[in-house]
């Protein structure tokens, strides 16, 4: 019944060409996508899922590297300018499992949702 408000939820708006490899994308069409990075270079990908946290892969941030990422959002393409927030130092992984479980979830200073920034709905 809940996702009856949400019909949209998990589904594709339409068929798209992968933006990986250096596609455009419009500003505005990715509103939740994050770019974590060490030293301004991108280290993975991530999506907004709240106002201070973003899913990513869990072999991708170790504890150790953690502290020095910074996060991007916003961004039309990885050279444009975004907001960056700092990110704590706690994160929630479900415990790496090749080809099981590869999700991490890290905490941000809050973000304040904007015209082209907002998480992603994510279905129960």
């Amino acid at each position: 019944m809940f996702l009856s408000f949400f019909p949209d939820c998990g589904v594709q708006e339409t068929a798209t060409q992968r933006i990986v490899g250096g596609a455009h994308s419009v500003e505005g069409e990715w509103p939740w996508q994050a770019s974590l990075q060490v030293r301004g270079h991108h280290l993975c990908g991530g999506t907004l899922i709240a106002d201070r946290w973003v899913i990513t892969a869990a072999h991708c941030p170790t504890s150790k590297i953690l502290q020095k990422v910074d996060v991007q959002l916003v961004q039309q393409d990885i050279c444009s300018e975004a907001y960056h927030y700092q990110v704590s130092p706690r994160m929630l992984c479900a415990g790496y499992q090749e080809g099981k479980k590869d999700s991490c979830q890290v905490t941000l200073s809050t973000v304040t949702y904007l015209l082209h920034l907002h998480p992603k709905l994510l279905c129960g």
